[in-house]
Parts: C-alpha cells; sequence; structure tokens
C-alpha cells in the first residue's frame, strides 16, 4: 500500500481476497526477473548472454527476498490445492523453461551454435542454476567469474 501510495483499504478493494491479492505480488516479482531475462538474452555472443542471466538469476534466487518468495510461492501452492489450477511453481518452472528454450532455439536458428536436444539444453540450464544457486558466490567477481566458468562448460556439454 506505502509502494503505490494508497491505503489498505484501496488495495484490498482491487482483489476479491488474499490469495488474489499475493498472486498479483509475485506475477509482478516474476515478471521482472522474466524481463532482465529478455534484457540479458538481447546482449552479445552466446557464451556472455548465458553468463549474465545466469548471474542474474543466481543473485535473485539467493537473494534475501528469494526466502519470502519461496513461502509465498508454498502459500499460493496450498491455497490452490485441489482448485484445478497449475501449481505456481510448476508454472514459474514451465515459463521459464520455455524462455530459455526460445532463446537456444533462436540461437540454433541463427547459426550461433549447434545443440542436438534444445529442450534437454534448457532443462540442463535451468535445473543447474537451482540446484547450485545456494552454494555460489553471492555477488561480485567471484559471482561473475563463476557464471562465466557455468556459461563456458555450459556451452560445451549441450553443443559438443
Amino acid at each position: 500500500a506505502s509502494a503505490a501510495h494508497a491505503s489498505k483499504q484501496t488495495i484490498y478493494a482491487r482483489f476479491s481476497g488474499k490469495l488474489e491479492l499475493l498472486e498479483a505480488v509475485l506475477a509482478t516479482r516474476v515478471g521482472s526477473m522474466f524481463a532482465e531475462f529478455a534484457e540479458s538474452a538481447a546482449s552479445g555472443d552466446v557464451e556472455t548472454v548465458i553468463a549474465e542471466v545466469t548471474r542474474r538469476s543466481a543473485t535473485s534466487l539467493s537473494a534475501p527476498e528469494a526466502l519470502m518468495l519461496e513461502r509465498l510461492i508454498d502459500w499460493i501452492d496450498a491455497a490452490r490445492s485441489g482448485s484445478g489450477q497449475t501449481p505456481m511453481r510448476a508454472a514459474i518452472y514451465g515459463e521459464m523453461h520455455t524462455l530459455l528454450r526460445r532463446y537456444l532455439a533462436d540461437t540454433v536458428a541463427q547459426s550461433r551454435i549447434a545443440i542436438g536436444d534444445i529442450d534437454t539444453a534448457a532443462s540442463f540450464w535451468l535445473d543447474s542454476l537451482i540446484g547450485h544457486v545456494r552454494g555460489v558466490p553471492r555477488g561480485g567477481e567471484q559471482l561473475k567469474d563463476w557464471s562465466r566458468t557455468f556459461a563456458r562448460y555450459f556451452l560445451r556439454a549441450v553443443s559438443g
């Protein structure tokens, strides 16, 4: 409410309930992460893009806010349970996988790299990010170095 310069009453009047409000909060945050991906994907050669997307993703996923978002996703998924809706965690994963797959497919189409199995490469990229994020350096040159190394080995693995 304070960020929107509105009263709590105004905020609650815009949403049918707590679930809808929290889904909107999560959608805004996830939307900004996807926008950062698009910005990174437009900048430079393939290895640089993969390193930059990896660095930004690791930064987002290891930020203090990430634990809060994890809990929010769990709460939304529990509230949606039995509704027939796709779980939020699965929807976010699926959307990010689609973005990575689309980037890799476009890169292959432009003959900038050869990848035999784009779907598996996108899964490998995303799963590697999620799996390694807690153990990577939290920022600075160490994170940049780790991201560049990740990009180099990722490209060797998927195109070799």
